[in-house]
């Protein structure tokens, strides 16, 4: 058998995303690692769910790992929450407290 099609390796991850936050959502995304975090609110605006709850317990956890996300997570996670018109002004200062230690790491399209 040949190496995971992009297909199969998005159904992986949309099911181990899944299997994250089945439960009680709060709870889970408050252990996400940061890839996992973004690709959560990424799936989570993709699909159009709006549920403050979530998005709430998102934007919480990015604020606690702000340090440790790279700049293009960093990029998703505000983009996510702008799309949906969602506000957290302290998410966005950790982030531009966060953007000078980081700025090379910065690509054009993260800054876009």
């Amino acid at each position: 058998m040949g190496p995971p099609t992009k297909m199969m390796q998005r159904a992986r991850v949309a099911t181990l995303l899944d299997g994250f936050a089945a439960s009680s959502p709060g709870d889970s995304i408050s252990k996400m690692a940061p890839w996992t975090l973004t690709r959560y609110a990424l799936r989570n605006l993709r699909e159009s769910r709006k549920d403050a709850k979530v998005w709430k317990a998102i934007a919480e956890r990015a604020k606690q790992i702000v340090p440790m996300m790279q700049p293009s997570d960093m990029s998703v996670i505000c983009f996510s929450l702008a799309r949906l018109r969602l506000r957290d002004r302290e998410l966005l200062s950790r982030v531009a407290q966060e953007y000078p230690t980081q700025m090379g790491r910065f690509s054009p399209a993260d800054l876009a």
